[in-house]
């Protein structure tokens, strides 16, 4: 809201939910000897009853706000960066990563061992709507800008791009020639 004083947004051309990669050991196991045809624990809010869960996320956002909110018995230990977040992780100072599901699933193809020792929690929890900013009042860009976004949409670039960079990891190959 505060930024929406200085600012225009354009139409969104993507949406993004909190996420989670939460170490397997931290979650309670399913029962023994039976079929199980759910799959429990898809979201951030399927963690809200297990107990002595701790979480790192990356300070002053609004995932950190939306933990301490949802989450205020349980451990939450903020770090500056994305990295030194995961690290907490990593390192067992934590049993959940939180971030952006659509950052979760970028480490996914970066990394995909990851997915050995942590289940990752991607459905939509809460929807966050990404769009450009452009000067306050600048009614010609901003018109562009959405003129772009719906044609990124329409002709499916958008999904295309999403595809490339968050459903297959041939972009972690290009990046290392």
């Amino acid at each position: 809201m505060e930024r929406g004083k200085s600012v225009s947004f354009s139409d969104p051309y993507i949406k993004s939910s909190i996420g989670a990669l939460v170490n397997k050991q931290a979650i309670p196991p399913e029962p023994e000897g039976q079929i199980v045809e759910n799959n429990p624990y898809t979201n951030l809010f399927d963690l809200k009853y297990v107990p002595r869960m701790s979480f790192a996320v990356k300070a002053n956002t609004s995932n950190y706000q939306f933990l301490k909110e949802t989450f205020n018995n349980n451990l939450i230990k903020t770090y500056l960066s994305d990295q030194r977040t995961l690290d907490a992780l990593l390192n067992n100072e934590v049993n959940c990563f939180v971030s952006d599901n659509l950052y979760i699933e970028g480490l996914l193809q970066k990394d995909p061992a990851l997915k050995a020792s942590y289940k990752p929690l991607l459905n939509t929890v809460v929807e966050k709507q990404l769009s450009f900013a452009t000067r306050k009042y600048d009614l010609i860009m901003l018109n562009d800008l959405n003129f772009f976004v719906r044609e990124i949409i329409r002709t499916g670039e958008i999904d295309r791009l999403k595809k490339k960079y968050f459903n297959s990891n041939a972009w972690v190959k290009e990046q290392n020639k």
